[in-house]
Parts: structure tokens; sequence; C-alpha cells
């Protein structure tokens, strides 16, 4: 039986959510090619979404959410700039008003341990907003956590408090697409047995 999972993609600025994405999108460039400058087309863009499929057939779309328009670093300003479009996302209606895969049935937020208190803010709204008010389980969100050297605690990686029951993962920005495919299907996995218990 074939499935098809939307699974959204959040975080701050520089938490790595494109370079994730961009491991699942054949047309975006390499880690080296970023690294000589080059830019992504998609680089600070509100929305992408990459299709991808798990060895078992189920097709995803990893919905790429960005941090806002850029022109602000100010958490509280990119915030009310995103809104309607995070409810757009959550509601299952794109930008152009045409319906699409309107159920969230996962969400993977990314975020830097060393970006400090503002970070951590950012990502507890992203979580209560992207999980908790779309009823979305704790054991359907992932968490990606760069920059973290204490992998035995939630408080060394900077990660509040009510996400407990999410699946922290540490990644460095040397991931490779091998790597993020074996977590993707461990996740899609976790998904749909989740799925087939909720209904």
């Amino acid at each position: 039986m074939k499935k098809h999972l939307k699974i959204v993609l959040v975080g701050p600025p520089r938490s790595g959510k494109t370079e994730f994405a961009n491991l699942f999108d054949s047309k975006a460039l390499t880690a080296k090619e970023h690294q000589q400058g080059q830019r992504s087309d998609h680089h600070g863009c509100i929305l992408r979404i990459v299709e991808t499929s798990t060895i078992d057939g189920t097709c995803v779309e990893l919905w790429d959410v960005g941090s806002g328009s850029g022109k602000s670093e100010d958490f509280e300003t990119r915030h009310k700039e995103q809104q309607r479009f995070w409810k757009a996302i959550m509601q299952g209606i794109n930008a152009d008003g045409k319906p699409c895969n309107a159920r969230v049935d996962g969400v993977i937020i990314s975020m830097n341990a060393n970006e400090g208190s503002q970070s951590q803010q950012e990502v507890s709204v992203l979580y209560d907003k992207f999980v908790k008010q779309s009823n979305v389980p704790d054991k359907c969100c992932r968490v990606l956590c760069r920059g973290s050297n204490n992998v035995d605690s939630h408080v060394g990686r900077s990660i509040p408090k009510q996400m407990k029951g999410c699946r922290v993962h540490d990644v460095t920005d040397l991931m490779d697409k091998d790597e993020a495919k074996k977590l993707m299907e461990e996740f899609v996995a976790d998904i749909c047995s989740i799925s087939m218990m909720r209904r």
C-alpha cells in the first residue's frame, strides 16, 4: 500500500533547514558548491516543497519552510511576517490559494545549539505552532540539532523542556545523502506506525 506523507521542516535562520532539504533535491547545490560561495535559487524563499520517496514506496513531500524575508534578524518581526504563511501551510492551502495535502504527518525542527536563547525561544514557538497546535504527536517530531557537544541531555542541546517527547538527532554540516535518507526512512516508518494507531 503506497502512502503519501507531508513533513514540514522548520527552524530559525542558519539552523541547517535548507542544507538538509538539499540532500533530497537533485537540483540543489552540493555542499562543495555551497562552500565555494554559490547560492541556490531557493535561498531565502518562503516555501519549497521537495518530493522524495522511501524504500517501501512511501511518497514524501518535505515542506522546507523559510525563516522569513531575511530583512530582519529580530525574531518578533520575522514571526509577524510569517504568520499568514504558517497558517496556509498548516491548513493545506498553498500560496496560490490552491488546495494541497492538508494533513501534516510529521515535523522536523532544525536548530543550532550555539545560537543562544533567542534561537531557543524561536524553536519553542515553532514547536507550539507546527506540532502542538496541529495536533502532531511528539513521536512524529524530530529535532535536528547542530553544534551540540552533549549528546546525552536535552539541556546540553539547548532544547526547550516542552519538547522532551521529541527524538533528537545530533547532526553536522557534513551530513551526507545516505545519512539523511536513513534518518528519513526511520522517521517515515515511525510516522506510519503511529498514524495506524491513531486511526
